[in-house]
């Protein structure tokens, strides 16, 4: 009896392990769809964008290449010579203070006892 208990229960087990993926693999599950993908041509995309059907984030082509002329060159400071100026001094001062701190290293090292 206990042998055709077991028996039962391992086909029983045995018939619920390969049924239960089986199924679940014939199943939608929630928030997995199957997607399907759209290729839009170059004519359709102007069809569509000529209806109002698609819509362009950005400048549109036309602004885009007008703009470089219409705007002045921009602020280069590698050009400037007020820029070189002022940069001069900053790094001549600071070579100066470079150059005090090193001598009063120079100085410990000689004298010691100082």
């Amino acid at each position: 009896m206990n042998r055709i208990l077991t028996s039962s229960l391992a086909n029983s087990m045995t018939v619920i392990t390969l049924a239960i993926p089986a199924r679940a693999a014939n199943k939608l599950r929630a928030g997995k769809m199957e997607k399907t993908g759209v290729v839009w041509t170059n004519q359709e995309l102007k069809r569509r964008r000529s209806q109002g059907l698609v819509s362009v984030v950005g400048p549109s082509a036309s602004l885009h290449d007008a703009a470089p002329a219409a705007l002045s060159s921009p602020y280069v400071k590698t050009l400037d010579p007020e820029w070189y100026a002022e940069r001069a001094t900053k790094l001549r001062d600071e070579l100066e203070l470079r150059q005090a701190q090193l001598a009063e290293c120079r100085q410990a090292v000689e004298d010691p006892g100082l």
